[in-house]
């Protein structure tokens, strides 16, 4: 099983839990395993051409707390992020 499969079940498991100790144990897990795969985050690139990769992309780095961000003179399309590479799998496995 990758990481980013490992990541998606601990986080389906923090979502739908019903008591407050299965999401703790969850998010333990998912800290445990996010420290041991940690790695330095890199600037990534990303030119959008449709509405639905640009949304998808600010709802994840919403929902994981990156920033994204351009630099001055790039053209709307692109964007930029700080992101640890399992991440960036994640965003590419769901653009399907």
């Amino acid at each position: 099983m990758s990481l980013p499969e490992k990541l998606m079940k601990i986080q389906a498991l923090i979502d739908r839990a019903s008591l407050e100790g299965e999401r703790q144990a969850a998010m333990l897990a998912k800290e445990r395993i996010l420290s041991k795969h940690s790695q330095e985050p890199k600037e990534f690139h990303i030119t959008l051409h449709s509405i639905w990769q640009k949304s998808l992309l600010l709802a994840l780095c919403k929902k994981y707390g990156l920033h994204n961000y351009r630099y001055p003179k790039q053209k709307h399309t692109t964007t930029m992020v700080m992101v640890i590479y399992h991440f960036w799998t994640r965003f590419y496995g769901l653009n399907i």
